[in-house]
């Protein structure tokens, strides 16, 4: 439980083809409102579907555009929790909507790419608690370039946390996060990275259906 009133945490989620609940592909973000009673969480709604979705000056495609249709089914569900509350929580909003996909061929599900924000440096304090990240993907195999992330797909993903900061900074009642667990503090990130290497996320990996085995007799 968070002592940060107004501190919310944003999961963002896209179905998996097989239609079981675990499976799916979900971004952690975080949002700190300004006023209360809380209000217009269809804000961060846009704002977290703008950056998904959207497509800003310059830019050549979305960040879903990439996203392939053989692992996710284009819908999507938000759900907005108060970490104020104790745990286990329920969400204060939810929303859901359906994005089409590329029908291309994906790359191994785990492959993602990371977008890694921070807030501002300051002497003396540990800059790896004011700094958070997010797996975004799978992507299909036209976003991949000699073994390394396609030139573009790391632009559409710049562009699209640029707006997300923008649209963050022209809210009146809701702030895009870095979050500390450790110190329980909130920073407004001022700017980030996304590295053209192919990063893994485990737990996105497809599961074994069959296991070999040997010992001194097997295989034959």
């Amino acid at each position: 439980m968070s002592e940060v009133e107004g501190l919310h945490l944003a999961q963002w989620t896209w179905r998996g083809t097989s239609g079981r609940p675990d499976d799916v592909f979900t971004n952690s973000w975080h949002f700190k409102a300004s006023g209360f009673p809380v209000t217009d969480y269809d804000n961060v709604r846009d704002m977290l579907s703008d950056f998904y979705t959207g497509i800003y000056d310059a830019q050549e495609d979305s960040v879903c555009s990439q996203f392939t249709n053989q692992y996710m089914t284009g819908f999507w569900d938000l759900n907005l929790y108060d970490l104020t509350q104790s745990i286990p929580r329920v969400p204060v909003y939810t929303d859901s909507g359906y994005v089409s996909l590329a029908d291309v061929d994906g790359l191994p599900s785990q492959d993602s790419v990371v977008l890694s924000f921070q807030a501002q440096r300051y002497a003396g304090l540990p800059q790896n608690r004011r700094r958070n990240r997010v797996y975004i993907g799978p992507f299909h195999k036209d976003a991949a370039l000699d073994g390394l992330v396609l030139p573009q797909v790391v632009e559409n993903m710049l562009f699209a946390a640029k707006g997300l900061i923008n649209a963050s900074h022209a809210s009146t009642n809701w702030g895009w996060a870095v979050y500390s667990p450790f110190l329980d503090e909130w920073y407004p990130p001022t700017d980030g990275w996304v590295d053209n290497g192919w990063d893994i996320q485990r737990r996105r990996k497809k599961a074994a259906t069959q296991r070999g085995a040997f010992s001194l007799d097997t295989p034959t």
